[in-house]
């Protein structure tokens, strides 16, 4: 159910599945991403999640124009060395194109340094394969506004 904040502002949690779907005893998501609605604009602000069906499900029918998704490689090699992580590139696209945003903004991508991605990697793979949304790569703590398209 969404939720008025402000004159214009509302917003709608949805679950978030960090590592994996986790329910309390109530059967409610543990994490919790939003989607968050302004001036004609919607956002989605996955926080640390991985693509999930149940996250599909709750944004099933919401026209998203901006996907905040964390892109900090999940992977072997970092589990086996207890690096957390969620999503590759790829599925961070995969997930863009899923969910029919307009525009992916990654995240997290800067955060750490085990499991940093360098943003020409982003960028690059956005560029080769002609993926159908826009690609805005921000640094964390960066600001922009964002307009309706």
């Amino acid at each position: 159910m969404w939720t008025p904040i402000g004159s214009d502002l509302e917003v709608l949690a949805v679950p978030a599945a960090h590592t994996a779907l986790e329910c309390d005893s109530a059967g409610e998501s543990r994490y919790a991403g939003y989607l968050l609605r302004s001036n004609g604009i919607t956002i989605y602000h996955a926080r640390d999640t991985i693509p999930h069906p149940e996250i599909f499900a709750s944004l099933a029918g919401e026209r998203i124009d901006y996907a905040l998704l964390p892109v900090n490689e999940r992977n072997y090699y970092r589990d086996r060395d207890g690096i957390t992580g969620n999503m590759t590139v790829r599925e961070a696209f995969q997930m863009t194109i899923d969910l029919g945003a307009s525009t992916l903004i990654p995240t997290h991508w800067d955060m750490f340094a085990p499991n940093r991605v360098h943003p020409a990697e982003i960028e690059l793979l956005h560029r080769m394969e002609a993926y159908p949304f826009s690609l805005e790569i921000m640094p964390a703590g960066a600001v922009k506004l964002l307009a309706a398209r």
